[in-house]
């Protein structure tokens, strides 16, 4: 896949970090399976893609049907697409002024599970947020990042063979009129906001990435998370267990060095 203006960021704690910059969500999602398989077949070391999309709406594997609030049709209109999706979760919007991070990361090689690792991105943004001066906690029952009851960054998994894809969606500066349109991750007692509304003085997106790229070392170096070994890439640039691969596999020893063929982490969402 050719891709426009790819910035390589400097390899952090054996995670190559990609800035795709606007790209559509379907490109972005086949740039996501290349990478994928270019880590199974160990050509290319754990990468996060960082990007933007235009206006959509995406459906994960979990029942999210009676998720909308309008039809399809009507969100199309509007000149938002919707795609469904192999990602853990339920409906969420992708749009400009949000910062999507796609992990292709291989889990087994850090020998670590799929809930230490959503711990690892939960705490990667609470540390990234905390730089603007925002306080954004965890929920036990809905992964993410939260303030209060309103959701600031969605999170969504698909892990096949110990090596992920999806990841994470965080609001600085996005349309959040969009979700009006559905149910966001199916929490109707919940809402969702963003650090324009949060922040005195909104941070831009290349100051987010800094700030991201700065707690990335420090968070993905702990003993928890371990490292990968360095190879250069060759590559061109809810809340519970929907699936295991196995019948023999259960949640506590998933993402661990024996992680079946196909596992799928269910949050609200990206």
């Amino acid at each position: 896949m050719i891709l426009p203006h790819v910035t390589q960021i400097d390899p952090l704690a054996g995670i190559d970090v990609r800035d795709l910059g606007a790209i559509p969500y379907r490109a972005a999602w086949a740039l996501q399976e290349e990478q994928r398989h270019a880590r199974a077949a160990g050509t290319c070391r754990d990468v996060l893609l960082l990007c933007e999309h235009p206006p959509v709406i995406t459906l994960g594997r979990q029942p999210c049907a009676g998720d909308w609030r309008a039809t399809p049709a009507t969100v199309r209109e509007a000149g938002i697409d919707v795609v469904e999706t192999n990602r853990g979760g339920r409906m969420t919007y992708h749009g400009p002024g949000q910062l999507v991070g796609y992990w292709i990361v291989d889990l087994s090689a850090r020998q670590i599970g799929i809930r230490d690792f959503v711990r690892m991105i939960e705490s990667l943004l609470i540390a990234t947020v905390t730089a603007f001066g925002i306080r954004a906690d965890r929920d036990p029952l809905n992964p993410g990042l939260w303030v209060g009851r309103e959701k600031l960054a969605a999170l969504g998994l698909h892990v096949r063979r110990g090596i992920t894809q999806h990841g994470f969606a965080l609001n600085y500066a996005v349309d959040l009129s969009h979700y009006r349109y559905f149910v966001p991750c199916g929490l109707s007692a919940h809402g969702v906001t963003s650090l324009h509304r949060l922040c005195a003085t909104p941070p831009p997106r290349s100051a987010l990435i800094s700030a991201l790229c700065h707690q990335l070392q420090t968070v993905v170096s702990s003993p928890m998370v371990g490292s990968s070994p360095a190879m250069p890439c060759t590559t061109p640039a809810g809340n519970q267990w929907a699936r295991y691969g196995s019948s023999s596999s259960t949640a506590e020893n998933v993402g661990a060095m024996a992680i079946a063929s196909d596992v799928i982490w269910t949050p609200g969402s990206s």
